[in-house]
């Protein structure tokens, strides 16, 4: 009996202006009252022309700001360059003493002053050294020899006693002031009884004394060094050497002052330029001499190229690229100011050279830290802006107000609807499919009522589908396991496959269900079991399939299954005059590794009736029937094995009973016939040689 006919009509949403109309409505009405709000307070123009007045304040404080950096830069350039001048005209004015003493050496009695001869004495390590009373210390190495020629140049240059005190109280820059001769005697002042403390030691090894020497200062240039430890106290100094020569132009030795490093370094560290900016300091090679830590950064340098002690660690050609390219015309002895950037802010640098020593000063500050004036003049107009968007807020918000109550009218009127259908839509959600929707509404929310109502009775629908589809998968599965398990326990081949056909067809309920087994002589596919009346005529008759043709032959080909929904259709097919009602049909192989060693088929009655799923338990099936063929065709193999093996072992133990030959032969020949079964058996023996008439002696039995 077919099912009853629904007639019941799906009611159709009423119509009248729509979700989209209403909503569009009320946005207009808020976005038009809000135009004709904030247009009233409109200052555009008021903006524009500040933004024209700072424009005008940023240009004009940018240049100031960059000449007074440039001053600060030049000024403190200046200071450090009358420092390191302050030194060198110290140095300058022992240099012209020392030189005028020994230009006139010979017309100085300078031993009646201080002898050498007598004053210097051997210390612990062979160097030469003189009492801690004198104004200056005294030191030669163990390599000089005293007598009276090197005598004199020391007794010379002990004039210096007459100087080099004073100079020292009046320039508390100088840390201390010396002279090294040809021979490598030092004159140090003050006295810090300098042979004891540094010991064997030649200052002519020193960069003070070698840069300045003839071969390596032929136009008797002054010399600055860079930071290093002095001998004497350890302390980090810096040095300006100059040469000595007579008025022969003989070089006599090297005058130089010490400096502390500190005093340097002071005076870069005493730049204060904006809230973060720093100074730095680098020498003509361009080591950095001052690094402050917050120039790392700025740099791209790490903690470790911070000076220790003074002694620079890396040079300005180990910056970034931009700092590298402004260090190239520092290191040429310019003046000027550069930019460049770090994470987003814009910085200047200001450099100008120190050049008594070839060094070069550096000023780095943000950009907007100097534009100070810029900012507060942007601060203030930014304020007069707040204030007006304060007030531009307040209206805002008595606007917002009107909105939000207008709004709420409105949305109970458009939000009802949704509501009802939202509260619908969560009952679905909880597996509740039987509710009720008001599709009186009119417009949008009718129609999405009308589409809500039978969404939910087509889910319902799908969900009864998939109970019913997985209960029949479910049922499948089990019936596929059912079958599985009865023929893995047969040995009997034969019985085994009789017993596959009628599980198969009575666990899915098909038409009709048969295998076939290859044949090794020819190929061909030979049915061995057979389900129903059909399968029993099929068996009778040798019913078989050459390898390739029609569906059975194709899979054994292919060695893959082949589903037919529709045989009408399906090109190659094979009709059996037997089975007239056969519309679909599923051939599978049955196989070994990689070998066919059979093929189970299945047809049903009705088109469509087999499916992917079918095909897929049918392959489990073949496969279990596989795993049971090859065992029963074992257990055979062995059994036959097995019983041949008994034969020839009763005829063995019969054999060994016989008294003669022709018993022997009398008994082969009676069990070889038994074994195989035959009517007769003949053991026939020939004589191996002929008799004098040609003839052999025959033995038989």
């Amino acid at each position: 009996m077919s099912d009853p006919i629904d007639t019941k009509q799906t009611p159709s949403p009423k119509t009248g202006y729509s979700l989209r109309a209403r909503l569009i409505i009320g946005v207009m009405l808020i976005t038009g009252i809000s135009i004709i709000i904030l247009t009233y307070f409109n200052f555009q123009r008021r903006r524009e022309s500040t933004n024209f007045i700072t424009a005008l304040v940023n240009q004009e404080v940018k240049a100031q700001s960059e000449s007074l950096l440039l001053q600060t830069v030049m000024l403190t350039s200046n200071d450090a360059n009358q420092f390191f001048e302050a030194v060198s005209n110290d140095v300058h004015i022992v240099t012209n003493y020392l030189t005028t003493l020994f230009s006139q050496q010979n017309a100085l009695n300078t031993a009646t002053y201080w002898d050498a001869q007598e004053e210097l004495t051997r210390l612990s390590e062979n160097q030469w050294g003189n009492s801690v009373t004198d104004p200056g210390s005294v030191l030669a190495p163990s390599s000089f020899e005293l007598n009276n020629e090197s005598a004199t140049d020391i007794n010379t240059a002990i004039l210096l006693d007459l100087i080099a005190p004073q100079t020292l109280d009046a320039s508390p820059n100088l840390k201390s002031l010396y002279f090294v001769n040809s021979d490598g005697v030092v004159n140090y002042y003050p006295n810090i009884d300098l042979a004891n403390i540094v010991g064997d030691f030649d200052a002519r090894e020193r960069p003070y004394y070698k840069a300045v020497i003839p071969e390596l200062n032929p136009d008797k240039e002054p010399f600055w060094t860079v930071p290093y430890f002095d001998a004497a106290d350890g302390n980090l100094v810096e040095t300006n050497s100059m040469p000595i020569y007579d008025a022969d132009g003989n070089f006599k030795g090297v005058i130089a002052a010490d400096v502390n490093i500190s005093t340097v370094t002071d005076i870069v560290n005493e730049i204060q330029v904006g809230e973060t900016g720093y100074a730095f300091l680098i020498d003509s090679g361009g080591r950095f001499i001052v690094l402050p830590e917050n120039a790392l950064s700025d740099m791209g340098l790490g903690v470790e190229a911070l000076p220790k002690g003074g002694i620079a660690q890396r040079t300005v050609f180990d910056t970034e690229a931009d700092i590298r390219a402004i260090a190239s015309q520092m290191l040429s002895g310019e003046t000027g100011l550069s930019t460049f950037n770090r994470d987003g802010e814009e910085h200047y640098l200001a450099y100008a050279p120190i050049e008594t020593t070839g060094y070069s000063l550096g000023v780095v500050v943000p950009v907007n830290e100097m534009l100070q004036l810029y900012l507060t003049v942007q601060e203030n107009v930014l304020a007069e802006e707040n204030s007006a968007f304060q007030t531009t807020i307040i209206l805002f918000f008595i606007l917002l107000m009107a909105a939000l109550l207008f709004a709420y009218v409105m949305g109970r009127v458009l939000t009802n609807p949704l509501k009802q259908l939202t509260e619908a839509a969560q009952k679905v959600a909880e597996g509740e499919f039987n509710v009720q929707i008001d599709t009186s509404a009119g417009g949008e929310v009718g129609t999405l009522a009308v589409a809500f109502s039978e969404m939910t009775q087509q889910i319902q629908d799908l969900i009864g589908n998939l109970e019913k589809r997985v209960t029949e998968r479910t049922r499948a599965l089990e019936a596929s396991m059912e079958v599985s398990r009865s023929v893995s326990t047969i040995l009997d081949q034969q019985q085994l496959l009789s017993e596959v056909v009628e599980q198969v067809r009575a666990a899915f309920n098909y038409y009709h269900v048969h295998i076939y087994v290859v044949d090794k002589t020819t190929n061909d596919l030979v049915m061995a079991g057979g389900t129903g009346e059909a399968g029993q005529a099929l068996l009778g008759g040798g019913h078989k399939i050459a390898h390739g043709k029609g569906l059975v032959g194709r899979a054994a080909e292919t060695k893959s299954t082949v589903l037919v929904s529709d045989v009408k259709e399906a090109a190659g097919w094979l009709p059996n005059p037997v089975l007239p009602d056969t519309k679909a049909e599923i051939a599978v192989p049955i196989m070994t590794g990689k070998q066919v060693i059979g093929v189970l088929d299945v047809q049903q009655n009705e088109a469509g009736g087999l499916t992917e799923v079918d095909a897929q338990l049918l392959e489990l099936v073949a496969n279990q029937v596989a795993i049971a063929l090859r065992n029963a065709r074992l257990y055979e193999e062995a059994q036959t094995q097995a019983k041949h093996e008994a034969i020839v072992n009763s005829i063995g133990q019969k054999l060994q009973t016989a008294a003669n030959i022709e018993s022997v032969l009398q008994i082969a020949a009676q069990e070889l016939g038994r074994a195989l079964n035959s009517r007769k058996a003949v053991v026939q023996l020939d004589k191996p040689e002929p008799d004098e008439n040609g003839r052999r002696d025959t033995l038989t039995a």
